[in-house]
């Protein structure tokens, strides 16, 4: 979205060399029972609560579930607040996609709705989640039930200013009589910042919680006695400030429990975007050291980095990662915001789709290790090796371009991938699951 140069001011950005692309996920194998899913596959299941932020209103817009499996299943998706209910199947190694009501999508502030999707499946089902504006796209991964948890950090951005745009997150509750502590970072509405405050879900309801004007909601604490999905972003975003193109910003947040301590960047040669990265601590006396350099964090505090290049991010107590693309407008793409899985999430194969209705240039971004590059394989077809380049500790980073439609990556062992596509004004980028 081409919108007037408007200036904001960025949260403490470290500036280390050029712009960087990070992305980590996680290997599994067997599929077997409940208890079988829950221990190999953290971004596959049976069961997925999840809902639609706000998206920046300005024209038609289309909120679209792709699911994915590895086996033939079937499932249904139900969303109570507006009587919404249809079953779907899938066919090995495909992807299934179901629009769902513009309905759906939560617009109100500080108030509890019934606009939880609640989505089962018999065998276990990858859920890639996009919300569509002309303009204005982003999407994400949805994690299943098994991999929720009670305790989150909010990852967020800048809005574009005090008129355009909120930053904010949104709670969705798997379980009747839910009870949920927020502190948020930023004042919004009647709620002062840093101070808690509690509600009640039952399962299936959804509370969304806009910032105040230009506040950046990230580093607001949400804990509950139950597990929740809780979703980051912006209804719109300037990534970073003074680029005078937006976009919607989403991404589910990954449970304070699932944080990882190691992370590998890859460089992009041939990506036309920039990138930032934001990291979240969740303890006090967290140390984080990019390529050699530490940075001392509290809990709740985040830092940006701007980079190029391969870089090593470890920490010596859990830290939540996520990569923001920046605004590009006519030179193609726009902000999107990728929540990075931990390496302990590296998955062996993935069916995924790209795309989404007028993209055409589209990209894959893999991290793996060095032994197994020449066992990766794009739709049947090996990879060139040369696509790949060193990062650190043996892993290797590379961005492919893929064509829109339905695709698999497989490897011999686990590997983390990354999908994004660009065009004029607008971008859309998650990782897969």
């Amino acid at each position: 979205m081409d919108l007037k140069n408007m200036k904001k001011t960025i949260v403490k950005i470290i500036q280390i060399i050029p712009v960087i692309f990070l992305s980590v996920l996680i290997s599994c194998s067997s599929v077997g029972d409940e208890s079988s899913v829950k221990q190999n596959f953290p971004t596959r299941g049976l069961e997925f609560v999840i809902a639609f932020p706000e998206n920046y209103q300005q024209g038609t817009i289309e909120l679209v579930l792709h699911i994915s499996s590895e086996e033939d299943t079937e499932g249904t998706v139900e969303i109570d607040g507006i009587d919404f209910e249809t079953a779907y199947t899938v066919s090995a190694d495909s992807l299934t996609s179901i629009v769902i009501p513009i309905e759906a999508m939560s617009v109100a502030s500080d108030t509890v709705e019934n606009l939880g999707i609640v989505i089962t499946a018999e065998r276990p089902v990858a859920v890639y989640c996009v919300n569509r504006q002309e303009y204005t796209t982003d999407g994400y991964l949805a994690l299943p039930v098994h991999s929720l948890g009670t305790q989150y950090y909010v990852m967020s951005y800048t809005p574009a200013n005090s008129t355009t745009g909120n930053s904010l997150f949104e709670i969705a509750a798997t379980q009747d009589n839910t009870t949920v502590q927020i502190t948020p970072a930023c004042a919004s509405g009647v709620h002062a910042a840093g101070v808690t405050y509690s509600i009640t879900l039952n399962r299936g309801e959804t509370y969304q919680l806009k910032a105040d004007n230009d506040c950046d909601i990230t580093g607001s604490r949400v804990r509950s006695d139950k597990p929740v999905s809780v979703f980051g972003g912006s209804t719109l975003s300037f990534v970073p400030s003074g680029v005078n193109a937006g976009d919607h910003l989403v991404e589910q947040m990954i449970p304070v429990e699932s944080w990882g301590e190691e992370y590998y960047i890859t460089s992009y040669s041939s990506d036309p975007f920039t990138f930032r990265t934001r990291v979240i601590a969740g303890y006090n006396d967290t140390l984080v050291q990019v390529n050699g350099s530490a940075y001392n964090m509290q809990d709740g505090d985040f830092i940006e980095l701007s980079a190029s290049g391969g870089l090593e991010i470890k920490s010596n107590k859990p830290v939540l990662a996520a990569q923001f693309l920046q605004g590009g407008g006519s030179e193609g793409g726009d902000p999107s915001m990728i929540i990075i899985p931990p390496v302990s999430w590296y998955r062996t194969a993935y069916t995924f789709y790209t795309g989404y209705s007028l993209f055409t240039d589209n990209y894959i971004s893999l991290v793996i290790r060095a032994e197994d590059i020449e066992s990766v394989m794009l739709d049947g077809s090996p990879v060139d090796s040369s696509s790949f380049s060193p990062i650190n500790d043996g892993f290797y980073g590379g961005c492919i371009s893929v064509s829109s439609g339905i695709h698999t990556v497989t490897s011999a062992h686990g590997f983390g991938i990354v999908i994004f596509g660009k065009r004029l004004y607008e971008s859309y980028a998650m990782p897969g699951g």
